[in-house]
């Protein structure tokens, strides 16, 4: 449905989406109480239960937008990236970098973090993303066939920790993630509770020096996207390796 979905004007294409957010929030019903008790923990009794019921909506809203966007990846360039995408705090990727030790971008799984491959190569320095298999052979093909066509390169989160030593030490920049972490990651704070996030971004950085940016990309209106990149996070080392990784990990 890719090339079909992509005849259309992409704000059509968003307007679909949103329409599609919106059915899944009405049949959606396990997915929309979990969203909304984690808005719930979130926001600490500062939304009344209607805000909480709108920004769960929007939300469903929101995701259903993505992925619309994402079919359009093949098309997207330096022309739709000028247009649409706002890059604030850049200069952060030029402190980096003069490291000369790699740079890690790290986000979550939130927003339009598809589109993060395309914004590296097309700033003009070499990008590799770590990606874990989707379960479903033929979108784990499609996704990554979209990651890779625009010079993006897909290292599997299997296999591939020595080709992020071996990007770093070439100063390169790499994507990773830090939600997530299921039970191979470690417990931290968030939100008053326990969660898991994976301790590969951390490690790499204490162990080779690398800069770690933070990542956040938000969809304002339509196909207007802004993408907020973070202070290099001070990675601290006192040489306990396992509680340095949980103290940076928390931060």
């Amino acid at each position: 449905c890719g090339p079909v979905i992509r005849l259309l004007p992409i704000r059509v294409a968003l307007f679909l989406g949103e329409r599609a957010g919106d059915l899944s929030y009405l049949l959606d019903a396990k997915h929309k109480a979990i969203a909304y008790a984690n808005l719930k923990t979130a926001f600490e009794g500062k939304l009344a239960p209607c805000g909480l019921n709108r920004l769960t909506r929007d939300f469903y809203r929101t995701f259903g937008q993505n992925l619309m966007e994402m079919f359009f990846i093949p098309r997207i360039g330096r022309e739709y990236i000028g247009k649409y995408i706002t890059i604030e705090n850049q200069h952060y990727i030029k402190e980096g970098f003069k490291k000369g030790k790699g740079v890690i971008f790290l986000g979550v799984h939130e927003g339009s973090w598809e589109i993060s491959n395309l914004l590296c190569v097309n700033l003009g320095f070499n990008f590799s993303l770590l990606i874990r298999n989707q379960r479903l052979p033929r979108l784990n093909r499609l996704l990554n066939s979209y990651r890779s066509q625009k010079g993006c390169r897909i290292i599997q989160r299997q296999e591939g920790v020595r080709d992020l030593i071996s990007e770093l030490k070439q100063n390169h920049a790499i994507g990773m993630t830090l939600d997530q972490g299921g039970r191979s990651g470690m417990l931290v704070d968030f939100f008053g509770k326990d969660a898991s996030m994976p301790t590969g971004a951390i490690r790499l950085a204490l162990k080779y020096g690398a800069a770690i940016i933070p990542a956040f990309y938000t969809r304002e209106k339509g196909p207007y996207v802004k993408v907020t990149l973070g202070e290099p996070l001070n990675i601290e080392s006192t040489g306990n390796s396992e509680e340095d990784v949980r103290r940076n990990l928390q931060k």
